[in-house]
């Protein structure tokens, strides 16, 4: 999957990262150095600022990833789909990345900084899942605690991309069942935790109506700092998923989503309240 282009959204992106400036060059891996050289010589920043873009973190021990158990790799933790952790040169990687930092210019209606993003795709829905991953994991490299809630009732696919198994999530907390903690995974990328989509998805239309998804996991804002949510194909069950939320990211697949389907699912969004963040087109 590449990106053609990022979003549209409102406010700068001219978004630059805060560091202590007790970054040495010297507490990182060769192959770790060069990545960041690299960055540098593409954006012209700081080399701190290239390290926290990479997740590269001397108090994590330069690694943006760490492993589950004493036995597992970071390789074998996570599928290398998720190039913020396997390839952070890839171009999904770098999109990823631009739009963490546009999201984190951007206010909602009343304001308030946007923290909690619903991911919607048209015609692009494994490369929407994909997209969220990387998104959600950019979040975290970048220092920020963060939330994956996988609630795409067509193809849920995060607790493969995350190497975690397939308990109880969305569909249970959305019954009733549970409550968010306690379907809450942690994953191989630090600061990073999910919520797979659950086992009942059959009953997807009666659990997803009146922003139930939103208000069920509302309490999450006190606990992380960015909360992306994967909310599968922009139908009734996605439009709902969505609902609620600071902001939706719409997945259009380039020579295939036709660009009035695109503009009748922003004014669906529009008004029903929500406050889209913009387009991303995939090849």
């Amino acid at each position: 999957m590449r990106l053609r282009s990022s979003q549209l959204g409102q406010g700068s992106s001219d978004l630059r990262a805060v560091t202590d400036g007790s970054f040495e060059a010297d507490a990182f891996l060769p192959e770790q150095l060069a990545a960041v050289r690299k960055l540098q010589a593409e954006t012209g920043e700081s080399f701190e600022f290239c390290a926290v873009e990479l997740g590269y973190d001397q108090s994590r021990g330069a690694s943006p990833v760490h492993a589950m158990s004493d036995n597992l790799e970071p390789e074998t933790s996570i599928d290398r789909l998720v190039v913020m952790v396997s390839d952070p040169d890839d171009a999904v990687a770098v999109s990823a990345r631009e739009l963490r930092s546009v999201i984190g210019t951007m206010r909602t209606r009343m304001g308030d900084p946007v923290r909690r993003i619903a991911v919607l795709s048209l015609q692009a829905t494994t490369e929407a899942s994909i997209l969220a991953a990387n998104l959600a994991a950019a979040c975290a490299i970048s220092g920020q605690k963060s939330l994956l809630i996988d609630a795409n009732f067509v193809d849920p696919i995060q607790h493969r991309l995350f190497r975690r198994p397939f308990e109880n999530g969305v569909c249970e907390l959305l019954l009733g069942q549970t409550e968010l903690p306690n379907i809450t995974q942690f994953t191989a990328v630090r600061s990073l935790d999910l919520v797979p989509i659950g086992h009942d998805i059959s009953r997807a239309a009666e659990m997803t109506e009146r922003s139930a998804l939103a208000l069920m996991t509302e309490m999450a804002s006190d606990s992380y700092d960015a909360v992306i949510v994967d909310a599968g194909p922009a139908n009734q069950t996605g439009l709902s998923c969505a609902q609620g939320f600071d902001g939706a990211l719409v997945v259009v697949q380039r020579d295939l989503t036709a660009l009035k389907d695109t503009r009748k699912l922003m004014e669906r969004l529009r008004s029903g309240g929500d406050f889209p963040v913009g387009i991303v087109v995939v090849n």
